[in-house]
């Protein structure tokens, strides 16, 4: 079954910068709230939770074209009929205003202000693909008439992906900047702009290094620099000279970059978070170090952006630790598990939190060390980099099965201090099982001093939304009234909820879609509500 649309919405970096972990305060029991069910049905509509004002939810409604599925490249993640529907607090729509976007828009993206937010999108016409940004009022009315951001000419546009350019901004969102990067040679393309679209400048750069094979985690900080991961995708991509940190500074043409893999280890999928009340870039990855011998650790590398130096640890995972997983095979436990977030500290500490995925039957052919390689050789001319959509790392992602079974068993939070030196580390237990990828993995939020990780589980055979909390010193459970065996809504009614995709949208409030057979709900999620283990529609 295809998975759910992506699912943008409002960043939870209000968080970020907040103290962590502060002293708990007694809270009330949680409650679920669902929305009307959706006309369309899941497999056909786009929803993206934008923000909440005062006391209305905006959210953004498109829908596909083909009920049975995309015809083409530029039309896979094509979408029409642009709406934003405002919400109440009880999940009843107040109202709805269609915007006047083009019929078939793709690469949708929002960034939201305190009395505005912006809708970034993409449109083909002819062979001609724009990237575009409107500008909405939080009653759902556009203010003035879309900018063009960026524009290329495409040579043969059904080759292409129905997107190219990217769109990401600082933290203060004060620097928005708009990419694409090409291949055949790599070439990083970037327009730098201000929180009202006037343009900065704008920058052309051709990567002709191995280094430059495979780019990620773009990121840009409060200073308006682009800092982004270059690493070798081919078989050398293990070699230590091959993996990268690279910023491109605000103001010049040309990259500075600084080589952060120690020799010894191999490393895949490293995160970055950006500090930048300490002016720092935080890069996390499990490492190995011997690819036949399973996953040995957590490195970090902490890197000062003012004096342009960094600081490497490494994080050994204990035995006790691996029994504590309840794995099956010692040596080669971890190996199925993958970084889905970190979280900063207001003291410069951070957390980095896992999550172990498994396919039922296992591709063994295809792991951690190999299926990396197989997406970045696509025969495609761009690579689109997607902040909502590719911020988890999953090893079915390239996958065409169909036959298949996703689980998970645990999630693994480490907590560190702001020089990369572990604080604790804790396996905390996630029994998943579901044909829907998109219904594994969880959402951490943060509120009242706690971490609190949202996620569906089996009990009594049957699958609910259930949630832990972990406080300052890796204890678990501290909410007596949240346990993993007490289920937050009712799952009696066939509702299958997915946490991954869950928007916050205030302190301990989120709001994530789920689904009873193919109709398509709202669920609004409030861990501070009088006592109500109910749904409530």
């Amino acid at each position: 079954m295809k998975p759910l649309p992506s699912y943008a919405g409002l960043p939870i970096l209000i968080f970020l910068q907040l103290t962590l972990f502060l002293p708990a305060v007694p809270l009330r029991a949680q409650s679920v709230t669902l929305s009307p069910p959706e006309k369309e049905t899941a497999n056909r509509l786009r929803i993206d939770v934008i923000a909440r004002h005062e006391d209305n939810i905006l959210v953004y409604k498109a829908t596909h074209p083909y009920a049975l599925g995309p015809i083409g490249p530029a039309a896979a993640h094509s979408y029409g009929n642009s709406t934003i529907c405002i919400y109440d607090t009880s999940m009843h729509a107040k109202a709805q205003k269609p915007l006047p976007l083009p019929r078939l828009v793709t690469g949708l993206q929002f960034l939201t202000y305190d009395n505005f937010f912006y809708i970034f999108y993409q449109y083909l016409h002819g062979r001609t693909l724009y990237a575009m940004a409107a500008k909405i009022a939080m009653d759902g009315s556009m203010i003035g008439s879309p900018v063009k951001m960026d524009s290329c000419t495409l040579g043969f546009p059904a080759a292409y992906p129905s997107e190219i350019f990217t769109v990401i901004y600082s933290e203060n969102k004060e620097h928005i900047v708009l990419f694409c990067v090409g291949r055949r040679p790599s070439r990083l393309h970037a327009l730098f702009f201000d929180r009202n679209l006037a343009p900065v400048r704008a920058t052309d750069i051709v990567l002709d290094t191995p280094s430059f094979e495979w780019l990620s985690e773009f990121h840009a900080d409060n200073d308006g620099n682009l800092v982004f991961i270059g690493m070798n995708s081919g078989d050398s991509r293990l070699d230590t000279y091959q993996s990268r940190l690279m910023v491109l500074p605000h103001d010049a043409d040309s990259i500075y970059s600084t080589y952060f893999m120690p020799k010894g280890i191999f490393i895949d999928d490293p995160h970055i978070l950006v500090d930048n009340l300490h002016r720092k870039y935080i890069l996390s990855s499990f490492y190995t170090k011997r690819l036949e011998a399973g996953i040995r650790g957590l490195f970090c590398y902490i890197h000062d952006a003012g004096s342009f130096t960094g600081r490497q640890t490494m994080t050994a995972l204990s035995d006790q630790l691996r029994r504590q997983a309840e794995e099956d095979d010692i040596p080669l436990s971890f190996s199925n598990y993958y970084i889905q977030d970190m979280h900063l500290r207001g003291d410069g500490g951070f957390t980095v939190e896992a999550q172990q995925l498994k396919s039922n039957p296992d591709r063994g052919f295809f792991n951690r060390w190999s299926f990396i390689p197989r997406d970045q050789k696509r025969e495609r001319s761009f690579t689109r980099f997607d902040p909502y959509g590719s911020d988890h790392y999953y090893p079915w992602n390239f996958w065409s099965e169909t036959a298949l079974t996703f689980s998970s068993q645990s999630a693994l939070i480490s907590c560190f201090d702001s020089t990369g030196l572990v604080e604790w580390v804790n396996a905390v237990r996630m029994s998943q099982l579901d044909s829907l990828e998109t219904a594994l993995g969880f959402k951490s939020v943060i509120t009242d001093g706690s971490l609190y990780l949202l996620f569906n589980t089996h009990i009594r055979k049957s699958t609910w939304l259930t949630a832990r909390t972990i406080d300052a010193h890796g204890t678990l459970d501290i909410d007596t009234r949240i346990r993993e065996d007490v289920p937050l809504g009712d799952g009696d009614k066939g509702y299958r909820y997915f946490p991954r995709l869950a928007i916050a949208v205030g302190a301990g409030e989120i709001i994530l879609p789920c689904r009873k057979a193919q109709t398509l709900y709202l669920a609004r999620v409030n861990l501070h509500a009088a006592p109500m283990l109910r749904v409530t529609e």
